[in-house]
């Protein structure tokens, strides 16, 4: 101690005084026990080292020895006792030590097969610090960080291969090549399905491609409306119409060979119409003499013909109306004794084709052959009933195929739906819904799936909304540490320390400001220090004796107490109390001492409650909290007497059953309760129940698969 205080202030006066007296005492003591005390102390000493190096059996000689020194010696007689603890703990936790080496190798095994590689790295590490330098853990460390490279190489080629792809598309965007762009954005989105960016700009892609063929559709359909016009002006010899219809037409698609072919036919044709009139009157009384003609030898068809074509020459030339109109009734009169027959004909072909329009083509082919009956050979009859019949085989086999095509459709939104490709899936069920409308497996199928869409797109809007109140979290925690720095530079301590607080109440789980309150308490509590350490020098000095001898047990008590040597511990703590009588530090001690002997408190128990009380501090940062419910309970069944794993379980129940958390969340805290109050009674079964519960309602959760694996290899 003094010399410790030397190395604060060197060469002050009062600690060298206090050092050179301490040094005395302790040669004037030694020296009529020299010899004796010499050897006990060395052969504890060798038995400290022996048990230092855990070799218990020469530790368990060395102490013996010691006793046969100074026999019932208190501390030889502790050491002893320990070192004799030691080598049985030593014994027992050798198969131990075996078994959770196996436990973590092959619990790195089912990480790697299941591609967890990070967790499977860790199990391997774990076991490593059971066996360093283990040849088959190694070369599984070694094997299973290749595998994590490896995948996360494959992470970078995608990601490089998505984004080429929608710098690719948007190149086309600017080019107006929109087919190649909407191909590129669906390629990008076979990579990253229902990413938001290429999604957007897939259909931005296809409204410019549709506006585009829009525009050109209609050009197209006005185009083509001059050309019909300009042909029905042709054929009724409105031949300067045509020539405008054409014109405009050109004004639309400029060199158009059609059109321009058109325009110079109709001109042609303008020209020739002037020149044909006489022609024409000579034609026309030709086609009169040939009706006539006709009449004469009963060619009521042809003569017909020929008055209809002398009236397209000279249409109202009364004339030929007389004579078409006395022809036609001849015609009439000689049909007159087939009228029966052709009205049957016509009947059965009109009903074979309403049969053939209704799909009723068994019956179409019995209508058509039964015309044949009455007309035989007859081509319109024969046609029909060729047609009704491929129609009758078209039929069966596109029946087949809709089948295929719906039940096709129906595995491709399953598929969809199972990828979360919602969208698509729907798109699938109602296209075979066009196949069979109303069919009970696909409307069932398209509910499901919007539903699941609309609860997909409501989990993404919570994420979202999540997401701006952490950014506000964020911001008013950054404004608290900015106040807080500032007071801190300005040595505002109890201020400054005020709005670290204040930092983490807004961000509980943030390291800075909790390390710059200790710093804070460090540099209170060294101010403090330092005012008490002036105030009670004087004292110290008249006490120095006493004191220095109170001071060494306790140092000495504490050094065994940190070792888990809870005997020696007390017994240097009540030295201390001959110094100090009723002194309640020294007597708080060994109170802590007796309660680890009672309650059996091994080193190796010390260190599964610091390791416990760790995993749940770390596990409270990442709001791990079920989990940290866990440890926390776990660390204060070892040491039931310590306040913080309570006090952090009464912090922890209190997030638990805040309202923010959800219902799914909930559901989840509440099955890992159960899970783990089952786990405390021992009850194995209902424990698995409700993890297994737990893990459906948040899969991507580690803790309750943890756990399962822990009851697992329990068994």
């Amino acid at each position: 101690n003094y010399k410790g205080a030397l190395s604060i202030k060197p060469a002050d006066k009062i600690a060298t005084d206090k050092l050179a007296k301490a040094e005395q005492l302790l040669a004037s003591l030694n020296a009529d026990k020299a010899r004796m005390e010499a050897e006990f102390n060395r052969l504890l000493a060798a038995g400290d080292q022996n048990v230092s190096v855990q070799k218990y059996p020469e530790a368990i000689e060395n102490f013996k020895s010691a006793l046969v020194i100074k026999v019932g010696d208190k501390i030889a007689t502790a050491k002893l006792a320990n070192a004799e603890q030691l080598l049985a703990m030593l014994n027992a936790n050798k198969a131990k030590q075996e078994a959770e080496f196996a436990r973590l190798l092959a619990v790195g095994d089912e990480n790697v097969t299941g591609k967890q590689y990070p967790e499977a790295i860790q199990n391997y590490k774990g076991a490593l610090s059971i066996k360093p330098a283990d040849k088959i853990a190694t070369d599984k460390l070694a094997k299973a960080e290749q595998m994590l490279a490896a995948m996360n190489a494959d992470k970078a080629r995608l990601e490089a291969e998505f984004n080429k792809l929608l710098a690719a598309g948007d190149e086309n965007v600017m080019g107006k090549q929109y087919p190649e762009a909407i191909q590129n954005y669906k390629g990008a989105l076979t990579i990253k399905p229902a990413d938001k960016i290429a999604t957007d700009k897939l259909a931005k892609a296809e409204q410019l491609l549709a506006a585009l063929n829009a525009d050109k559709a209609r050009q197209e359909a006005e185009f083509n409306r001059l050309l019909a016009a300009g042909d029905q002006n042709v054929s009724v010899q409105k031949y300067p119409e045509a020539i405008d219809n054409f014109k405009s037409a050109l004004g639309i698609k400029a060199g158009d060979k059609i059109a321009t072919s058109k325009l110079a036919n109709a001109e042609k044709l303008l020209a020739q119409a002037n020149a044909d009139k006489a022609r024409l009157e000579a034609e026309f009384n030709r086609l009169l003499a040939s009706g006539d003609e006709n009449v004469s030898v009963k060619k009521y068809s042809q003569a017909i013909d020929n008055f209809k074509g002398a009236l397209t020459i000279k249409p109202g030339d009364k004339t030929a109306i007389t004579k078409l109109a006395d022809a036609e009734k001849l015609l009439a009169q000689a049909n007159a004794d087939k009228a029966r027959q052709d009205t049957e004909f016509a009947r059965l072909i009109a009903v074979g084709d309403e049969n053939v329009v209704r799909q009723k083509y068994p019956d179409a082919i019995s209508n058509f052959k039964g015309a044949l009956t009455i007309k035989q050979g007859d081509q319109v009859a024969t046609a029909k009933l060729a047609n009704a019949e491929q129609l009758l085989a078209k039929l069966n086999a596109d029946r087949a195929k809709l089948e295929d095509d719906f039940n096709r459709l129906l595995a491709s939104g399953d598929v969809n739906v199972e990828a979360q490709k919602y969208p698509d899936g729907i798109v699938n069920f109602k296209d075979a819904l066009k196949l069979k409308p109303n069919d009970p497996v696909a409307l069932k199928k398209l509910s499901d799936a919007e539903k699941l869409l609309a609860q997909f797109n409501a989990e993404k809007q919570k994420k979202e909304a999540e997401l701006r109140l952490l950014a506000e979290k964020q911001k008013r925690y950054q404004e608290a540490i900015v106040r807080a720095d500032l007071l801190f530079a300005g040595k505002s301590w109890t201020e400054s320390k005020t709005q670290y607080r204040e930092a983490i109440r807004i961000s509980e789980n943030e390291k800075y400001p909790q390390e710059r309150i200790v710093e804070i308490d460090s540099i209170l509590a060294k101010i403090a220090s330092d005012k008490l350490l002036a105030e009670k020098q004087a004292a110290e000095q008249r006490k120095l004796q006493g004191e220095d001898s109170y001071l060494k047990n306790m140092q000495t008590g504490d050094a065994n107490f940190a070792k888990s040597l809870w005997t020696v511990a007390i017994f240097y703590y009540q030295e201390a109390l001959k110094f100090k009588v009723s002194d309640k530090f020294a007597m708080d001690k060994i109170d802590n001492c007796n309660k680890m002997i009672n309650s059996n408190i091994t080193a190796e128990r010390i260190q599964e409650y610091n390791s416990y009380v760790k995993h749940a501090d770390d596990d409270m940062k990442t709001k791990q909290y079920s989990s940290a419910r866990f440890y926390y309970g776990k660390a204060s069944g070892i040491l039931q007497w310590e306040n913080y794993p309570k006090d952090q379980l009464k912090v922890v129940e209190k997030l638990i059953s805040s309202s923010d958390i959800n219902s799914i969340d909930a559901q989840y805290v509440d099955a890992i309760k159960k899970a783990d109050d089952a786990v405390t009674q021992k009850n194995i079964a209902i424990a698995r129940f409700y993890y297994q519960k737990a893990i459906s309602l948040k899969p991507d959760e580690e803790y309750p698969k943890q756990q399962l694996k822990r009851l697992s290899s329990e068994k």
